[in-house]
């Protein structure tokens, strides 16, 4: 079934963690963490995500580390943000290119 948050947007990633939670990021700039492992309610079950946070620009990747507790996403504006992925929150943000973005061309067109 369907993921309740994801049916009006293109999921460009996915990472599972080692807590119970599926994060999603998608051309709507909002990542998203789902309970992957919830017996009572699977994925396709539930009324919508337990996070979520709105990066403002296209996510192109996300990946989450298990020992620190922490996700990274990549956007397509150039900024990378990261996230806790015990409690959903939006911990920093940089633009790691600067003024220079090597997505504007290849994914805003």
């Amino acid at each position: 079934g369907m993921l309740r948050g994801l049916d009006t947007t293109l999921v460009t990633s996915m990472a599972f963690d080692n807590t119970g939670t599926l994060w999603t990021g998608g051309y709507d700039g909002v990542i998203r963490g789902y309970e992957y492992d919830n017996k009572e309610a699977p994925l396709s079950q539930q009324t919508g995500p337990i996070f979520e946070m709105d990066t403002g620009s296209k996510i192109l990747s996300i990946s989450v580390n298990n020992k620190i507790g922490c996700g990274v996403a990549a956007t397509s504006s150039g900024k990378v943000f990261l996230f806790s992925a015990e409690d959903g929150e939006i911990l920093a943000q940089w633009k790691p290119f600067g003024q220079w973005n090597p997505f504007d061309k290849a994914i805003d067109g």
